[in-house]
């Protein structure tokens, strides 16, 4: 085989395998700009599965008889109803990627008026504000993912018994790995 037919070739399978890819490498959320499902809905982004359980257990979620969820780029979209009015929920996780991704498919996949970020609020005065408090922020701030490791486990990147006082030694924080 001449070097020009094999180049012909191989430019040719290029070609036909790009055609072939399923989702951009580049676009994560690529998938889901075909179309919009039915009618305008709340958006719940939801940071953990303790808060999908506790509004599954509330009682006043009420999956959708038809479309209880849909599966788009690696993520359950669940479908339904909430005191009567249309919502649909994502669990994300902790990582704000994972956010940044959720909430695009949800405004690319959905018709939303609105999201509603559901997660900790560990690090509020409780003085100030009061468990069912709505509040809303003046700026937000990233300040990166940090996933606590168990005590005796593998080190993270920050191991508190490093900085015990008087002597160094391991402790019962253990260690975590911080994400920027």
């Amino acid at each position: 085989m001449s070097s020009v037919n094999l180049v012909v070739m191989v430019v040719g399978l290029l070609v036909l395998a790009q055609q072939s890819f399923q989702m951009s490498l580049r676009n994560p959320v690529a998938e889901t700009n075909n179309c919009k499902i039915d009618f305008t809905r709340l958006g719940l982004v939801l940071t953990s599965g303790n808060n999908e359980k506790a509004l599954q257990d509330s009682g006043l979620f009420t999956p959708d008889a038809e479309t209880p969820y849909v599966d788009i780029a690696g993520r359950r979209f669940h479908i339904g109803t909430l005191n009567a009015r249309y919502i649909v929920y994502v669990k994300i996780g902790g990582n704000s990627v994972n956010a940044a991704i959720a909430v695009q498919i949800l405004l690319n996949r959905f018709r939303i008026h609105g999201i509603i970020h559901f997660g900790s609020a560990g690090s509020l005065d409780k003085e100030s504000i009061v468990p069912g408090d709505v509040s809303v922020p003046l700026a937000v701030a990233f300040t990166g993912a940090w996933n606590w490791k168990k005590f005796g486990s593998d080190e993270g990147t920050l191991n508190f018994g490093e900085f015990n006082y008087p002597v160094n030694g391991e402790n019962l924080l253990a260690s975590v790995d911080y994400d920027k």
